[in-house]
């Protein structure tokens, strides 16, 4: 038993040099740089390659759930610039896709990214101010995401609230600006109710 407590320090001891070591070479690469033409396994989505995985937003907004101090800490360091940076290293490290839910805020961030030069693919989650005011989906189909998507916590909410009609209101509305349209849960009962109705082919 003490051998194999003492391997195991030497185990861990070899590994925290090797993390060491290869976050020292991480850091010396400039942060925010080119992105490189490789990328991860993608599917397909419509006429979209888009890599199996993705950058997400929860981290961006401060979204932590569980440790609002450390969601401080998300907003803080979380700058226009650091938001730049990040999706330029995502890119430089094969992610080509970048989701996030509508907010002032993250519009602006990609309107920066993009006036430095840089481009990603994005999809659009239908949250803040788009759930209720469904003017603003036609506005930010032209601004050229692969998709707008329902968020899928107000997905949950409105299933359990009997407000169905309003997502699918809002999925109408997306289908008829000719981007890719999409709905998101947490909930399986939402997806059958979904398929029994055959909202796969609505408009408005």
């Amino acid at each position: 038993m003490r051998g194999n407590g003492l391997q195991s320090r030497r185990s861990l001891l070899k590994s925290a040099a090797g993390v060491a070591a290869g976050a020292a070479l991480v850091a010396r690469e400039p942060y925010g740089s080119p992105a490189q033409s490789a990328t991860l396994p993608v599917i397909k989505l419509g006429k979209h390659e888009v890599t199996r995985l993705i950058v997400g937003s929860n981290t961006m907004n401060g979204y932590c759930y569980s440790l609002p101090s450390l969601s401080a800490h998300m907003k803080e360091w979380f700058t226009p610039e650091n938001v730049c940076g990040t999706l330029r290293n995502c890119l430089k490290n094969g992610i080509n896709t970048w989701q996030f839910s509508y907010h002032d805020r993250a519009m602006a961030d990609l309107k920066r990214y993009r006036d430095e030069g840089s481009d990603i693919q994005w999809i659009l989650l239908g949250g803040g101010p788009m759930k209720e005011d469904l003017s603003l989906i036609s506005g930010a189909a032209r601004l050229g995401p692969i998709g707008i998507v329902h968020h899928g916590g107000v997905t949950d909410d409105r299933f359990r609230s009997g407000q169905m009609s309003k997502v699918r209101e809002f999925l109408a509305r997306v289908r008829d600006t000719g981007v890719l349209v999409g709905l998101s849960t947490h909930r399986p009962e939402v997806v059958e109710y979904v398929e029994e109705r055959n909202w796969t082919s609505i408009s408005t």
